[in-house]
């Protein structure tokens, strides 16, 4: 699961924006957020950076399957049946999800009435209140609050509302009706925030059971509607320098300026991929990581596994990107984890293998993680996939310190579950 999910966003970010790189090459330049420095689209050059890449991509999938097999076991049924009774087998597993799903089938209809509650009594005012105080809105450097309300309220919106809404939704009917709530809150959260992440976290859940429910029609409608409400705020970003932070206006000046030829742009398939591409830490930051000399590199990976990025972010910041400070404006740039090694890396192959084998650690520990909670027997066989899928969200984009405490919560729900299991 977490192998499959690192390789995917890899392959997306590797595998289609090389193309649009060199497609959209006078949309680059040395410095700046679509800084290029001196790479001057030399196809040899660029395979000779690429190089290092794979050869990294390569030990990391070799290193993972070896440890994978040391860490994860798979016993056979009969050792299985024999040495722990109550979770013997794959078919007692399904009989015990079958029967916990008939035991709340009559319940999914006040499930969706929770998810209605949830939006629009706690996360719709909570959106409001951020918005009219300058709090998670892109590009907006917020304004102190009392009793830490900033990060409160950002990591709960960002991150445990989308886990909220993912597990009503999967306990609910899944109808349309619900569907249309949670598409109405993606839309609403996405002109408040101005922030393209939080519209795929909230969308989420709704394409994923969409495909695993084999709802064709929906799964179309849905996708379709991603690429329209990811557009918009792409788009609107920009009025956030033309009114006042937490004003009408702003949202104001949001719709009066939607066209159908504005609408017609946000429905280009090909520009929207590009762009999730590059979002995803593509062919232009491996250019850069390469390009990049980054002095004393031991020490600074050293700080980096270690949770103390400060310097580095700010070498990226100042070096690599070139960008400076401005006052009142947040500007955050990264280079994502596979970038982030390959600057560390240094064009140096032994600190390539010693990297490569450290993150196949990472995936392993976490796989095993996963592989410990779906395979358990227990209503929370699930919270593995979530936990999993936030590990990667968190170690992809090179937030090794979020990926920590994600890692040291799903640890300690598997203390808490075995503690459970031995007491009964």
């Amino acid at each position: 699961f977490i192998l499959t999910l690192f390789f995917g966003l890899t392959f997306i970010a590797n595998a289609i924006s090389p193309a649009f790189l060199f497609m959209n090459r006078d949309d680059y330049h040395y410095s700046g957020f679509s800084a290029i420095k001196d790479f001057n689209f030399d196809i040899y050059e660029f395979l000779s950076i690429y190089g290092y890449l794979y050869l990294m991509l390569l030990l990391i999938l070799l290193f993972t399957l070896k440890l994978n097999k040391k860490l994860i076991k798979h016993p056979n049924k009969k050792d299985s049946k024999r040495n722990n009774p109550r979770q013997s087998s794959l078919d007692n597993k399904l009989g015990i999800y079958r029967s916990i799903e008939k035991r709340r089938n009559s319940n999914k209809q006040i499930i969706s009435i929770f998810i209605v509650l949830f939006i629009f009594c706690i996360l719709v005012p909570l959106n409001i209140f951020m918005y009219v105080n300058g709090i998670g809105i892109s590009t907006v450097q917020p304004t102190a609050q009392p009793f830490k309300l900033v990060g409160i309220t950002f990591y709960f919106r960002a991150y445990i509302a989308p886990l909220i809404i993912t597990f009503l939704y999967f306990k609910s009917k899944r109808n349309m009706g619900i569907t249309l709530v949670i598409l109405f809150y993606v839309a609403f959260i996405g002109i408040l925030s101005l922030s393209k992440g939080n519209v795929l976290l909230n969308c989420l859940p709704i394409f994923i059971f969409a495909f695993l429910d084999r709802k064709t029609v929906r799964l179309c409608l849905v996708s379709l509607y991603i690429l329209v409400v990811y557009g918009i705020v792409s788009w609107a970003r920009q009025f956030v320098f033309l009114a006042d932070v937490g004003s009408f206006e702003m949202i104001q000046l949001i719709f009066n300026g939607l066209s159908v030829e504005t609408f017609s742009e946000f429905l280009n398939l090909f520009s929207v991929l590009g762009e999730l591409s590059s979002r995803l830490y593509g062919a232009n930051v491996m250019v850069l990581a390469h390009l990049s000399n980054l002095e004393n590199n031991v020490m600074e990976a050293i700080n980096f596994f270690l949770g103390k990025s400060e310097n580095l972010s700010l070498f990226i910041f100042n070096d690599v990107f070139g960008l400076v400070d401005a006052e009142g404006v947040v500007i955050g740039v990264g280079m994502g984890y596979l970038g982030t090694m390959l600057l560390l890396v240094n064009k140096n192959l032994v600190m390539l293998l010693i990297l490569s084998f450290i993150t196949a650690i990472y995936l392993s520990v976490s796989e095993a993680i996963v592989r410990k909670y779906t395979t358990s027997a227990t209503a929370f066989s699930p919270a593995g996939y979530g936990f999993g899928f936030f590990m990667i969200l968190f170690l992809y984009p090179a937030n090794i310190e979020k990926y920590y405490v994600v890692l040291s919560v799903a640890i300690i729900g598997l203390f808490l579950m075995n503690f459970k299991r031995n007491k009964n």
